[in-house]
């Protein structure tokens, strides 16, 4: 059964706040009404309750807002300013006396009457700060657009807030001086006035207000691109509201599942729905449609997506007589998600699309623009097309890059090599005979360490490493006898008793420590025990989740070979490749004594069949860069 089939079986399960969203109305709104059909917030009173803290914003706060629109740029007339969500409630005036344009003794638009008078559930800060920014703005005493009540008496501490940002508005129009404080005044009003927006976030009647407010404080009901989406969507279309939000919820489930959530995405969404991740990606695909009438849209908006599907409807609502037509559209846009994530789904369970995808998802700066480029050419093209052009993709990640040529010590092939070790490791388990998968999920959200309350990324690993001949030089003779110790230890772990005591007779015959050539010389032929240097060659490099990395630093090959195995079959996750070295699957003559071993022969096997995997099977690399 198609997902999408299976989605549309479920009809239970309903959440009380899903019931509620559904009788929710959702639109942009701008501050007056200027005689357009846009809706608007002039003449309207909003009405703040007990159970909100008063108002609280700090100057940089306000300093903020101010530059914000002040900098917005007006050369496009159909570009908006758009303020975070304001969620309202419809109720009744409770008092006139503690209306806030009283206080800044100016008359108002907002008269209380019917139908005009709002319950502020949330926005009271910035709605605050633009009705001041206004106040200051009016000095030819214009009535102020709408206005807001307070249901109890305002503290001082409320007082002082909104004090402290009246005076830091003034002050921020005064740094202008004399000459321009006018013109920069009448500009920051005259954006207000006709390019600022809020979303309109109407919950139903029956809603509790409190109960709301505490939510979206805590981060129960972040109002996200999605949310804003889903209330839009379920008001719309009332005859398949429960079907469309278990289409909704199943969806959501989907992207949690973190195996998938990894191949198309390279970092968590805590903060979010992760169905905003696909709300973005159809904002992509649709940003340049006709269908908006030359308006344009910032992507780097956090509300980009939903205000171009809201830009959408608009567009078709304008564009006929059917009343109906706003919620076909609504529709329609829902289809299409479901539509993106049932193909990035059917990528996600295809051996090929995975590990090929997954690679270009893993080294890209931004999953999205490459993802929706797939997307709108999976829409038009077959399959093996679309994989045609996956590879293309692929070979141009690799474009410059000589395998023979890269050294570690180099700072600009780091990113170099870890690419070409990741891919190595990704084909490897593409052409592996067994169903199973590189793991995106392990490899981009490794094992948190809670000790340090942190997690580590991943490491291009030495196979065979030890201390840099300067750090040994210049070691004192207590570093010495630590160093000397800690290969003791390394040693008798791989129970070499010879080494063991090749080392103790050093320390015995040196009780205040060696002469630097002397120290480094030894040391070195110590660890020779393990394996040769082998520099900083491809054929000496691996990779590896860095806390297992650092947890042995320079160990020797015999014991970092230990530790991998160990955790292994632990819940770390080690790449198949770096398995294959630390077991010597590469090697072509291996035995007891060479299993504790990494040499020359081993990392030049090593790197042959890198090349092999990358260059005659992959075709996606060379040895060197012509």
């Amino acid at each position: 059964m198609h997902c999408y089939d299976y989605f549309r079986s479920k009809t239970d399960n309903i959440t009380n706040e899903e019931n509620i969203m559904q009788d929710s109305k959702i639109e942009t709104r701008v501050v007056l009404n200027n005689n357009t059909r846009a809706p608007f917030i002039q003449g309207f009173t909003f009405v703040i309750k007990e159970y909100q803290r008063g108002y609280r914003w700090e100057p940089a706060q306000v300093v903020a807002l101010l530059e914000d629109i002040y900098q917005f740029n007006t050369q496009n007339n159909t570009m908006k300013y758009c303020l975070q969500p304001l969620v309202v409630k419809k109720c009744e005036l409770f008092s006139e006396e503690n209306r806030l344009s009283r206080e800044l003794e100016y008359e108002t638009y907002a008269t209380g009457s019917e139908n005009t008078v709002w319950e502020l559930i949330d926005g009271q800060q910035r709605l605050t700060t633009l009705l001041l920014i206004l106040a200051v703005c009016y000095a030819s005493k214009k009535r102020l657009p709408y206005d807001i009540v307070y249901t109890n008496d305002r503290s001082r501490i409320d007082m002082h807030y909104i004090n402290l940002a009246k005076k830091t508005i003034r002050e921020w129009f005064d740094r202008f001086g004399e000459l321009l404080a006018d013109d920069v005044c009448h500009d920051v009003q005259q954006k207000i006035h006709s390019y600022v927006q809020f979303i309109w976030y109407q919950v139903t009647d029956i809603a509790n207000a409190n109960d709301i407010f505490t939510k979206l404080n805590m981060g129960k009901i972040p109002l996200t691109n999605a949310e804003l989406f889903k209330a839009l969507l379920l008001n719309s279309d009332n005859e398949r509201g429960i079907k469309i939000a278990v289409e909704w919820d199943m969806t959501e489930q989907s992207l949690h599942d973190n195996d998938f959530w990894y191949f198309i995405s390279n970092s968590d969404a805590p903060a979010e729905t992760r169905i905003d991740y696909l709300l973005r990606l159809f904002a992509l695909i649709h940003e340049k449609d006709e269908a908006l009438c030359g308006k344009k849209l910032t992507k780097e908006d956090r509300l980009f997506p939903f205000l171009l599907v809201s830009a959408l409807i608009d567009s078709t609502e304008t564009g006929g007589s059917n009343t109906s037509s706003k919620a076909a559209s609504a529709k329609e846009i829902w289809e299409e998600l479901v539509h993106i994530h049932g193909t990035l789904r059917s990528w996600y369970e295809d051996h090929q699309y995975y590990h090929k995808l997954g690679f270009l998802v893993a080294v890209s700066k931004e999953p999205y623009d490459l993802l929706q480029f797939f997307l709108i050419k999976a829409n038009s093209s077959k399959k093996s097309v679309v994989l045609e052009e996956i590879d293309k993709k692929i070979k141009e990640e690799f474009d410059g890059i000589g395998l023979d040529e890269l050294k570690y010590e180099k700072s600009s092939d780091k990113q170099r090599i870890r690419k070409v070790l990741l891919y190595f490791n990704i084909y490897t388990m593409i052409n592996s005979r067994t169903s199973n998968k590189f793991s995106f999920r392990q490899y981009k959200n490794p094992v948190p360490d809670r000790a340090n309350k942190k997690s580590y990324g991943w490491d291009v690993e030495h196979i065979h490493a030890r201390a840099e001949d300067e750090e040994l030089s210049n070691a004192r003779p207590e570093l010495q006898k630590e160093m000397l110790e800690d290969l003791i230890n390394q040693l008798q772990e791989i129970d070499d008793e010879q080494g063991v005591n090749i080392v103790k007779k050093f320390i015995e015959e040196h009780p205040s420590g060696a002469e630097p050539k002397e120290f480094v010389a030894f040391y070195n032929k110590t660890c020779d025990r393990c394996g040769e240097f082998n520099e900083n060659g491809l054929g000496n490099l691996t990779l590896l989740d860095a806390e297992t990395n650092r947890s042995y630093k320079n160990a020797l090959f015999a014991v970092k070979r230990k530790k991998i195995i160990e955790r292994d079959k632990g819940a770390v996750f080690i790449p198949v490749c770096t398995k294959n070295v630390f077991l010597k699957m590469y090697s072509n003559k291996t035995g007891l004594q060479k299993m504790q071993r990494w040499d020359a022969i081993d990392a030049e096997c090593y790197l042959n069949e890198i090349k092999r995997v990358l260059i005659e099977e992959a075709k996606v690399c060379q040895a060197a860069v012509k």
